[in-house]
């Protein structure tokens, strides 16, 4: 099932329900077409899943302000690069409220490690440039790739267990050391980070796990800045640790009970100069507003 189309059926039903319009641009309409594209049985089950994480938020928000000019609004995709998270956003006469949809998945965000630009902490607006040292680290640990390249290579796979040895421990180390020393000498990169990878606003992240049996959708509520019903959410002000824990994986504690794991992967199968990497928080702090329910 497409996310969109998940997307589409939770703005359906946050407008059916307050009874506003969806603004009709093309993200909204490349949603619907997605949503129609479902089977009958889909469609039905979207909008199931939808209707339960609408109904919860909408019941913690009440009584909404709602006037002639309120509306629903779906985000094109490159909001997510300037970190705001939100795809769905019903504007009302006194604020707004977001949503964030995943379906079947918990990543925060998707980012990307490029050779020709290394710089995370300029991509990620944490307040510092990474060290001219990390910069050429990683261009140094992408030269086996251009070995494999003269060695008539063109694809990830054929590097086999070499990929992990050779490539992403060296990034996963690289990377936690600068990260280190970063938010040492950068008393805000801790907070900025959070503000990257969370969002720098408030809003519902709609989570819909709806592959296996019983069905489950989470509701979370960020309200950094106090605009939501929910308990007030805390940014870090400092790193704890930054530590390598597989081949792949890594892990970044702050304080305050945030925690997120990173997984670096090839997005794709040639072999080329850039990887993803997959942020997910594992802990948050207890102010985070958190309901599981299940269908």
């Amino acid at each position: 099932m497409s996310g969109n189309a998940l997307e589409y059926a939770v703005a359906k039903q946050m407008a059916d329900s307050v009874g506003v319009p969806i603004v009709p641009i093309s993200s909204a309409n490349k949603a619907k077409e997605d949503f129609m594209s479902q089977t009958a049985n889909e469609q039905i089950l979207l909008m199931e899943v939808a209707a339960k994480g609408v109904s919860y938020i909408l019941k913690i928000e009440k009584p909404l302000s709602v006037t002639e000019d309120s509306v629903v609004r779906m985000q094109p995709d490159n909001k997510g690069r300037e970190g705001d998270p939100r795809d769905i956003i019903l504007s009302l006469k006194d604020k707004d409220i977001g949503i964030s949809v995943k379906r079947n998945n918990d990543v925060m965000k998707n980012s990307w490690l490029q050779r020709n630009n290394p710089d995370f902490g300029d991509m990620w607006q944490l307040g510092a440039s990474v060290s001219s040292a990390y910069s050429a680290k990683i261009q140094s640990i992408f030269c086996y790739v251009d070995n494999a390249k003269e060695n008539g290579m063109t694809r990830w796979n054929q590097l086999g267990q070499e990929k992990n040895e050779n490539i992403y421990v060296p990034i996963l180390n690289a990377f936690c050391n600068e990260f280190i020393s970063l938010a040492a000498s950068c008393s805000s990169a801790s907070e900025n980070f959070v503000r990257y990878m969370v969002g720098n606003c408030d809003y519902y992240k709609l989570m819909a796990y709806i592959k296996s049996r019983p069905h489950k959708v989470i509701v979370q509520g960020y309200n950094f800045d106090e605009t939501m019903s929910c308990a007030q959410t805390p940014y870090p002000k400092s790193l704890l640790s930054a530590t390598v824990t597989s081949d792949t994986t890594l892990k970044l504690s702050f304080d305050g009970g945030w925690e997120f794991s990173m997984r670096i992967h090839n997005a794709t199968a040639n072999l080329e100069d850039s990887l993803k990497w997959d942020v997910r928080l594992k802990a948050h702090p207890a102010e985070v507003y958190s309901h599981n329910i299940l269908l």
